[in-house]
């Protein structure tokens, strides 16, 4: 009945730009709420979440970078759907 989370992203927003990478990781649980075959359907996630951005190369040196933290409680429905 329970689950593990772990997921990880990087995203360059502007390519012409270099060391501007937007990084984020986040750790949760997941619990499913239906049993047997109906057990994907339904579930409840705590998820924690760091993101992060790096320096520009040419910011000033001795800013530290921005961090933002966020905490999701979340229940997803989703169904299977017979072949």
């Amino acid at each position: 009945k329970w689950g593990f989370l772990l997921r990880g992203e990087m995203l360059d927003p502007d390519t012409q730009v270099s060391g501007d990478m937007l990084h984020e990781a986040g750790i949760g649980i997941q619990y499913y709420l239906l049993p047997g075959a109906l057990k994907r359907s339904l579930r409840a996630l705590a998820v924690v979440t760091k993101e992060w951005v790096e320096e520009p190369l040419t910011a000033i040196a001795g800013n530290p970078s921005e961090q933002r933290h966020r905490i999701e409680f979340v229940l997803r429905f989703s169904p299977d759907l017979p072949e």
